[in-house]
């Protein structure tokens, strides 16, 4: 017995010591960073803006939401349009151009979006015949990119229907050198147009009548006196052109089986003349 006792002890000991040195190493383990992990700075998104973040006063939010002014790449971008002085004209299509300058940056991205004076949306957006890899998002409503390598971007908007007063683009657009979103630089910048028919002379306005209105299915349009041929467009309330057609005086019906019910907009263009009624389809 007297030999036993120490060496109980000391196996006892060196058992209590394994299990203190063993929780240790797994406290210390706790804290270690797993093996190969490697946690990198988010670059600019190539697939562009999820949406709403323009800056503008019906988005609200702007890109610095993710991305914060963590650096100066002295960017400086602008908009610029096709759109004459004297205004846009109700439903035609108009070139939007987003484009940069900065200084050692390497990514850009941005956003757009267009707003009438109650902040709703205006116009389509449309990328047939872009440049830059833009795309449309929002149903038509803004424009983002595609790919965080190009500077400039072009795209179409149509503008609306009826008269608007003035429309306002808004643009939020970032510049970054792959150093993750907290280097990026945000700048916010807008351009506001007005309607060109706010400055038409009224001997420029071309007034015409439809009927039956509301219509089940077909529409005649009542060409003014002296006019023989006459284009026609019908829009829907977002401002897209759903439908087109060359009128007469022998041919002026305008078949609507295949529109869906809600409110439209006619407009007739002839010799240089434009003029708008608005169109229920039951």
């Amino acid at each position: 017995m007297k030999t036993l006792l120490p060496n109980t002890f000391f196996i006892l000991l060196l058992f209590s010591f394994g299990l203190f040195v063993s929780n240790s190493n797994k406290d210390h383990e706790e804290y270690l960073p797993i093996s190969g992990e490697v946690i990198s700075p988010m670059p600019i998104s190539s697939g562009g803006s999820p949406g709403n973040y323009t800056g503008s006063p019906g988005d609200g939010s702007n890109c610095t939401a993710c991305h914060s002014a963590g650096a100066s790449y002295s960017l400086v971008p602008t908009i610029s349009t096709n759109i004459p002085g004297s205004g846009y004209v109700l439903g035609q299509t108009y070139l939007i151009t987003v484009s940069t300058t900065s200084s050692g940056a390497n990514s850009w991205g941005f956003e757009l979006t267009a707003e009438k004076s109650d902040n709703s949306d205006v116009g389509v957006f449309d990328i047939s015949g872009a440049t830059g890899s833009p795309q449309v998002i929002l149903s038509g409503s803004a424009v983002t990119q595609t790919s965080d390598s190009n500077s400039s971007w072009s795209f179409n908007w149509t503008a609306p229907a009826t008269s608007q007063d003035q429309v306002t683009f808004y643009a939020a657009v970032i510049a970054g050198a792959g150093q993750g979103t907290q280097s990026d630089e945000t700048v916010l910048t807008s351009e506001t147009i007005t309607d060109a028919t706010l400055g038409v002379r009224d001997e420029d306005m071309l007034v015409f009548d439809i009927y039956p209105n509301p219509s089940n299915q077909f529409v005649t349009i009542q060409l003014p006196e002296g006019l023989s041929n006459s284009s026609v467009k019908l829009f829907d309330n977002t401002g897209r052109n759903i439908k087109s057609a060359k009128i007469n005086k022998n041919n002026n019906e305008l078949d609507l089986s295949d529109v869906s019910q809600g409110v439209y907009y006619i407009m007739l263009n002839s010799d240089g003349k434009t003029g708008v009624q608005t169109l229920i389809k039951n």
